[in-house]
């Protein structure tokens, strides 16, 4: 790929649209208007620049693709460059079409973490190319319409490359209903496929994106013997998990959410939580906030803040985290390595969003082509303790004052210890508590 064409691709042309596929979505301008009005997360010159991306848009709204409309809206959104600020992408997998293959960005790659049965021999492939594109250009390219930091923009650049019809609305495809795929098999040998799209909705709910894990609901078709998936992988559809660890003297505590989930209650489980260490009166402790996207910061605020209680003083917590680590995540890893900062160790990768962030706009829907925005209202900052006016309520009332929640261990997921069902970082853990 030519740095010319790259170039072409970040100008703009996501505003380039097949003409048969065009459709009036003006109606739903008054709306994109009204979200860059609420949003409070844009620097002045985003400002400016969210303006004028909107004032083009509203000059070749009528004339534009679904797929380069929607890619137009999320750019606008993008520029805020605040993780909470954003066009939903989860919901292009119901609106736009796919190809048969489902990717996940491994710390080695761009991988095939689902392919059917006639394609399972791409199965664990990496993806060297989408029509003459590398890896690298179509994450830079994902980065205009996601303003997010690089974990969580990745956990989610699926959503855009599975579709042909947003690839080419960006400029990355010839085509809107195919793509050629290069890939780099097992064996080491590269091949090329073209893979066609169709309309293939997900079975899960629109907004299930959210609160699930592909590393979690597809483990099944890589980890072959089921005994040997690693704890943070198991249970698709669990909230929450406690367990020991007696090699360690430890016990092993996960959130995926910060709220109740369907059946399963928070309090519930953090009562039982409570129980369980004191009753067991271990050493150390693990908490794994690797899958938890937020919720509500205040379901679990006391009950990090006085974690650190429940062990003897010498034991030492171990907070694994990654991009999937968002929101009311991070609020949580940041109340519990300021309750105990010298015997708190971060573990695992980045955390999804910057220590200052803005968020608590609720969504806003566009009534013409059913994409969502949600704007970001309120401030967060957890190095500062937010006291500002426009700071969320409950973080000036119970502020964070952490200098960072970047890794002190880090412990990169690779695909392969994806696949052999060993766990990066809970190995991470067992190190430091060797030496």
């Amino acid at each position: 790929m030519t740095t010319t064409r790259l170039c072409c691709t970040l100008l703009g042309l996501a505003l380039a649209a097949a003409p048969t596929a065009a459709r009036d979505l003006t109606g739903d301008l008054p709306a994109v208007g009204q979200f860059l009005e609420r949003d409070k997360s844009y620097a002045p010159p985003d400002r400016a620049q969210a303006r004028a991306a909107l004032a083009r848009l509203q000059m070749g709204a009528k004339d534009m693709s679904p797929a380069a409309f929607q890619l137009a809206v999320a750019h606008i959104a993008a520029l805020a460059r605040n993780g909470h600020t954003m066009l939903l992408p989860g919901p292009w997998a119901f609106d736009f079409n796919r190809t048969p293959l489902r990717y996940h960005l491994f710390a080695d790659g761009l991988r095939v973490l689902h392919a059917p049965p006639e394609m399972r021999e791409l199965l664990g492939a990496r993806v060297l190319a989408i029509d003459g594109y590398g890896v690298d250009a179509l994450r830079q390219a994902f980065a205009r319409y996601f303003g997010g930091r690089a974990g969580k923009r990745d956990e989610w650049l699926g959503f855009f490359i599975e579709s042909p019809a947003l690839l080419q609305a960006a400029g990355l495809a010839r085509a809107n209903d195919r793509v050629d795929v290069q890939f780099e098999l097992a064996s080491g040998e590269e091949t090329m496929r073209t893979l066609v799209a169709a309309l293939d909705p997900p079975r899960e709910e629109r907004y299930d994106f959210f609160d699930f894990s592909r590393l979690v609901t597809l483990a099944p078709e890589h980890i072959v013997a089921p005994a040997t998936t690693p704890l943070w992988l198991q249970g698709p559809r669990r909230a929450f998990a406690i367990a020991a660890l007696p090699e360690l003297d430890a016990h092993y505590l996960q959130l995926r959410i910060n709220k109740s989930f369907y059946e399963q209650k928070i309090d519930a489980f953090l009562n039982q939580a409570r129980a369980t260490l004191k009753k067991a009166k271990t050493k150390h402790l693990v908490v794994d906030l690797r899958l938890d996207g937020g919720g509500d910061l205040n379901t679990t605020r006391e009950f990090f803040q006085r974690l650190p209680g429940l062990l003897p003083r010498d034991g030492r917590i171990f907070v694994l985290t990654s991009g999937h680590t968002f929101s009311a995540g991070i609020a949580s890893a940041g109340y519990l390595k300021q309750a105990a900062p010298s015997r708190v160790t971060i573990v695992g990768e980045p955390i999804g969003d910057r220590l200052e962030f803005w968020a608590e706009g609720g969504f806003i829907d566009l009534p013409a082509s059913k994409a969502v925005l949600l704007p970001a209202t309120e401030r967060h900052n957890y190095q500062t303790g937010c006291q500002q006016p426009d700071c969320h309520r409950s973080i000036r009332r119970h502020p964070i004052r952490v200098g960072s929640l970047e890794p002190d261990l880090p412990a990169p997921l690779r695909y392969a210890d994806y696949r052999a069902g060993r766990d990066p970082a809970l190995e991470a853990v067992r190190q430091a508590l060797r030496r």
